[in-house]
């Protein structure tokens, strides 16, 4: 995959968003508007004062009870793009000035509540405060905001006179910060774990798209191709098997474009007995005679379904190669319950083949936890192994005169 395409899967994974249910943004909501009854002490302060003062303290704080709880539902609203999402736990957002706006009320009615009640009984507003800057700004900037919050619920108590005995408040609100900015943290690792899981999965699924695209098509048009050849050469001598091999063509199309449209939608499931009835043909009109050993041929079903589809790639990918560059006048498959060998006394294979489909064979038996291993007379073209087969595929090597071996293991 080349940085372009990786590059531009990253910015889609980027593009996910984490949306929570409607049951959990309820009970969220409900959970923050808890803590209104806090304000209790405030309000409690404020009914001592004088009317003209009271008056002004208590719509300050219902002024900021509202800019709170606008603020925690404007952290669940829907984005442009998208459905709800935790919006700024991923460090990814910029400040929108509706957040800003709520957040900035919550300050500045504090500070004009010092003003009217005094700065200690206005240290009960703080927590909420140092709640709401991690849930409302943008991850570093409500971390830097709450913990200025904490700050000075600590230095305020310190530079009053009897202040100490409001500490209690200072701890309160260090904890209620630790505790959001806890919560904010890992959700948004969280996020990051969805998005890098998001990009593994969509490369994942483009490479297996790509690999069974071309295992299905390599293996169809090359024997469409060696058909064709065929029915040109039988055209004046023998038209009735001419128009025969035509209609195969024809009937092989129409097979193949139906496999891709499978394969596409992730549904293809290779049927092993279908594909050695496929090898077996190309491989007959190729003037390649078949050989089989083993003891899997008589009874296929005792072979497991994960074991049937990896060897069902296996022998469709060996019989395109063989017909197509080995030159082969014999090919043999030795077929077991978790081996199966695929033998040719062709030219034998080249160090410079191990393309695609030979890298797609490696990964579809490796994703089983098999070995894979490929050698031929011109040198091993591919070792895909885990463990053992560097040895095996030598020893093969030696004793190989000519062609190719390809040996699966599971």
């Amino acid at each position: 995959m080349n940085p372009k395409s990786f590059h531009d899967l990253t910015a889609e994974s980027r593009g996910l968003t984490s949306s929570p249910s409607k049951p959990y943004i309820i009970v969220s909501i409900i959970m923050s508007l808890v803590w209104l009854g806090f304000l209790y002490f405030p309000i409690s302060q404020a009914l001592t004062l004088p009317l003209g003062s009271k008056i002004i303290s208590l719509v300050l704080t219902a002024t900021f009870a509202l800019a709170y709880v606008t603020a925690f539902f404007l952290t669940w609203r829907k984005p442009v793009v998208g459905e709800r999402n935790f919006r700024y736990f991923d460090g990814r957002h910029r400040l929108r000035k509706s957040d800003a706006v709520a957040f900035a009320v919550l300050v500045m009615t504090t500070l004009l509540q010092v003003a009217v009640l005094g700065p200690l009984n206005s240290l009960a507003f703080l927590p909420f405060i140092a709640a709401a800057a991690p849930f409302t700004l943008p991850q570093t900037v409500g971390y830097i905001a709450g913990a200025l919050t904490v700050l000075a619920s600590f230095l305020i108590p310190s530079f009053v006179p009897n202040g100490q005995e409001y500490f209690g408040l200072a701890i309160t609100t260090s904890a209620v910060f630790m505790f959001v900015a806890g919560i904010t943290f890992f959700i948004g690792s969280s996020i990051e774990s969805q998005r890098q899981a998001g990009t593994r999965a969509i490369l994942e699924e483009r490479e297996r798209v790509a690999r069974d695209v071309h295992d299905v098509l390599g293996h169809t048009l090359t024997v469409i191709a060696l058909k064709s050849e065929l029915a040109g050469k039988l055209l004046e001598r023998d038209p009735g098997r001419a128009q025969a091999e035509l209609r195969e063509i024809t009937h092989l199309a129409r097979e193949s474009i139906e496999e891709v449209r499978q394969t596409v939608a992730g549904l293809k499931v290779q049927s092993l007995s279908e594909e050695i009835t496929a090898a077996s043909q190309a491989l007959e009109s190729a003037g390649i005679d078949l050989r089989r050993e083993g003891s899997a041929w008589s009874d296929l079903d005792s072979i497991s379904a994960v074991n049937q589809a990896v060897f069902a790639w296996v022998i469709r990918e060996a019989t395109t190669n063989i017909i197509r560059h080995a030159a082969a006048r014999r090919a043999t498959i030795k077929l077991d319950r978790s081996s199966l060998t695929i033998t040719d006394n062709g030219v034998g294979i080249s160090p410079e083949a191990a393309g695609h489909g030979l890298e797609g064979l490696k990964a579809r038996v490796e994703q089983v936890g098999g070995t894979l291993s490929i050698v031929g007379k011109r040198g091993a073209a591919s070792t895909a192994s885990t463990t053992g087969t560097a040895s095996t595929a030598s020893e093969r090597q030696n004793a190989l005169e000519t062609g190719t071996v390809v040996e699966v293991k599971l």
